[in-house]
């Protein structure tokens, strides 16, 4: 099946990508018959300091050595892909991350902005809102966002533990009928 997406752009959080994500970008950029991208580039914004690592070295506000130290961290997550048909590009860029990567999908011609959700808390989506449900109303291009399964079954638990039984209980049963 084609996914006929020629130019990739995958939104980092400059953590290290899971190896479930690492094969599902392969196989997104993956030899025929599927189209492989012809180009995958990885970017991180840093926006007002909220979605920077804490580890990340903040000497003096210094900005381009910041930045410089997030393209290295970028870099060494693009060779995690290993050898894939496609360019593997990295870039840092400064302002608001949805409108950053929107702008960026238009000027690098870009077919898809592809994101990783790692579940984050909801009072974290609070304070910093969510990036892919404001990238979806902003982007010119589809936005897949691919969830990482680290935390999958954590994440099961606590949702079935806190949503009543009721809820799955259909409140109308349609009428199925059968193809004539």
């Amino acid at each position: 099946m084609p996914t006929g997406y020629r130019r990739i752009l995958l939104g980092s959080d400059l953590e290290p990508l899971p190896k479930d994500i690492i094969e599902e970008i392969r196989r997104l950029a993956g030899q025929p018959p599927s189209v492989p991208p012809t180009e995958i580039h990885l970017a991180f914004i840093l926006e007002a300091f909220q979605n920077i690592p804490v580890d990340l070295p903040l000497a003096g506000l210094d900005l381009p050595s910041v930045a410089e130290d997030a393209l290295q961290r970028l870099d060494r997550i693009a060779r995690t892909l290993g050898p894939i048909a496609a360019k593997v590009s990295t870039g840092v860029y400064q302002g608001k991350a949805d409108k950053v990567l929107a702008a960026l999908a238009v000027s690098r011609k870009a077919d898809l902005i592809l994101l990783i959700s790692h579940g984050r808390p909801l009072l974290n989506r609070l304070i910093t809102g969510s990036l892919p449900g404001s990238l979806v109303h902003l982007s010119p291009v589809p936005v897949l966002v691919i969830k990482d399964n680290t935390r999958k079954e954590e994440l099961a638990k606590h949702l079935l533990a806190h949503l009543p039984g009721e809820t799955l209980t259909p409140l109308a049963h349609p009428t199925v009928t059968p193809d004539a």
